[in-house]
């Protein structure tokens, strides 16, 4: 009976710290805030020792940077890691239990949103978390509505969280902001149709393809390529004529006739005659054959 006890006190044992384990796990996803700065006072740091101890105990926490304690002001800084948060209640808890608690209000650099209910209020909703605190009215929070009406949009907000008095909604008062810009994103159109490419217009200030191009000519064995085409100029047509052997003859022939015809007028000349004009032939006799 007391070794079946002890079996089932065991086993229960083993839900009950699977079950807490399960729930550790989900703890900080459900509880994480987009939280990147966190300032704070706190009681009982009285010496240089103190500020030690309370910057060591609070850096231990994971998605912490940097703590830095101020002995003069009793205030303690958190700063989160890069794209890191810190958790709200997991800093109270490691500070109280280090012998410092937290004293006073705090105050918060978040990213949310604005979201303005029914009844007209504005809250303040922290990305990634349940956190949301009323917007108490000052000249910050006009300042935005004025520069970006409807409050749409993602902001990074400074603000003091006010808790007290316990009965009352905690509210925060803004100190400062920053509107981060949407991303722009670019719906995808049909796909572009391939490019042709144009006609191209005939040049007329400058030479002709025809000319430009080398006339095609037989092609040499060694290469294959064909050879500019070379035409020879031809003779041209008023050129004369080299004269021949027989035209040579017949015109020395006739130089001699003409010289000699010359002679016999210069003769005929001197002896008192006067030559015929032209030589006359004999006539032929009839009987002669």
């Amino acid at each position: 009976m007391g070794a079946t006890a002890r079996r089932i006190s065991h086993s229960r044992g083993g839900r009950t710290q699977a079950i807490a384990l399960f729930l550790g796990l989900l703890a900080p996803a459900v509880a994480r805030a987009e939280v990147k700065r966190l300032a704070f006072p706190v009681s009982g740091m009285h010496s240089p020792l103190a500020t030690r101890g309370v910057e060591e105990a609070i850096r231990q926490l994971p998605g912490v940077a940097r703590v830095s304690a101020d002995l003069g002001s009793g205030r303690v800084e958190v700063e989160a890691e890069n794209q890191k948060s810190l958790n709200l209640q997991e800093v109270r808890t490691r500070a109280a239990r280090a012998g410092f608690p937290v004293s006073g209000d705090l105050d918060i650099q978040a990213r949310g949103r604005f979201d303005t209910g029914v009844d007209g209020r504005i809250t303040f909703k922290v990305s990634g978390t349940t956190y949301a605190w009323q917007v108490l009215e000052s000249g910050t929070l006009l300042e935005i509505i004025r520069s970006h009406p409807g409050l749409r949009g993602d902001f990074v907000a400074g603000f003091r969280l006010f808790e007290k008095p316990a009965w009352n909604h905690p509210a925060i008062s803004l100190t400062g902001w920053e509107a981060i810009p949407a991303p722009i994103t670019v719906a995808p159109g049909p796909p572009a149709k391939p490019l042709r490419p144009a006609p191209e217009s005939p040049d007329t200030t400058g030479p002709s393809k025809a000319a430009a191009k080398p006339a095609a000519g037989p092609a040499t064995p060694g290469n294959g390529q064909a050879k500019p085409a070379t035409d020879k100029p031809k003779p041209a047509a008023d050129k004369p004529k080299p004269a021949t052997a027989k035209a040579k003859a017949a015109a020395t022939t006739k130089s001699t006739s003409a010289k000699s015809a010359a002679a016999k007028a210069t003769a005929a000349t001197s002896k008192g005659k006067t030559p015929d004009p032209k030589p006359r032939k004999d006539s032929q006799d009839p009987e002669k054959p």
